[in-house]
């Protein structure tokens, strides 16, 4: 076999990306370009529940396993450990110093929706947390890592129309944790929790600032499908998810 033939080795898919075919399960499920190379070349895949995706079959198996048992809908779900020592839990009013510390970064707020209210204090933290487990029409939950506090993920309906068949998910991580494959995992299993917790819901979206392509990625890592520009601004590109096919269907 000729390098050129070898698909065991790092390879450049045609959006100029290195791709490793059997690179760690924790990398993340494959996105569509990489699914793509590896059905062209016939590398065997096997879909993964765990992070709702497909992967290289035999990629080394780094991801825990043990407490992969069905969620139920509701707070019991939120409190039980992730697969790949993932959870889920409401932020509480004693979270507001690490709030603040993963929090307060103007690269976070860089592609946030809202301003940057330099510096974020305490107080402002308190009250932020406070509105996250009080309005009725989101559900809010703090992403924890291997035990440690990472970031959050945000689901939200639409309060002036009140529909329940879709959604729009939000999510922030602290910058220490950047670049470790936490962004896709904790995204495809809070997707699928909601899907799981509320079967009116059929779709979720996302809207990524088109300068923010490592968060697109994490959508499509995520199952999400890229639809384009929204109609009012253009550089604001649209993802859509559906409960079963990742389609938006």
């Amino acid at each position: 076999m000729s390098p050129e033939d070898d698909t065991t080795a790092p390879v450049t898919l045609p959006d100029g990306r290195r791709f490793d075919p059997h690179r760690p399960r924790s990398a993340g499920p494959l996105d569509a370009a990489e699914l793509a190379f590896c059905r062209e070349n016939a590398i065997p895949l096997a879909y993964d529940p765990a992070q709702i995706g497909w992967v290289v079959a035999d990629a080394t198996d780094d991801v825990d396993l043990l407490h992969d048992a069905p969620e139920l809908p509701g707070e019991d779900a939120d409190r039980r450990s992730e697969p790949g020592d993932l959870r889920f839990r409401p932020w509480n009013a004693s979270d507001a110093a690490l709030f603040v510390r993963l929090l307060d970064d103007p690269e976070i707020w860089r592609h946030l929706p809202e301003p940057y209210p330099d510096p974020l204090s305490e107080s402002l933290a308190r009250e932020l947390i406070e509105l996250s487990n009080s309005a009725g029409h989101h559900e809010v939950r703090a992403v924890e890592a291997g035990g440690e506090t990472v970031g959050q993920v945000r689901l939200t309906h639409d309060p002036a129309t009140g529909r329940r068949d879709e959604a729009e998910i939000s999510y922030w991580l602290g910058r220490s944790y950047w670049g470790r494959g936490i962004g896709a995992r904790m995204v495809a299993r809070f997707t699928a929790q909601c899907f799981r917790a509320d079967p009116q819901l059929r779709a979720i979206v996302a809207r990524v600032h088109r300068d923010n392509p490592a968060s697109a990625r994490i959508l499509e890592k995520a199952g999400y499908r890229r639809e384009g520009p929204v109609p009012d601004d253009p550089d604001i590109l649209l993802f859509r998810r559906g409960p079963d096919s990742g389609t938006g269907g």
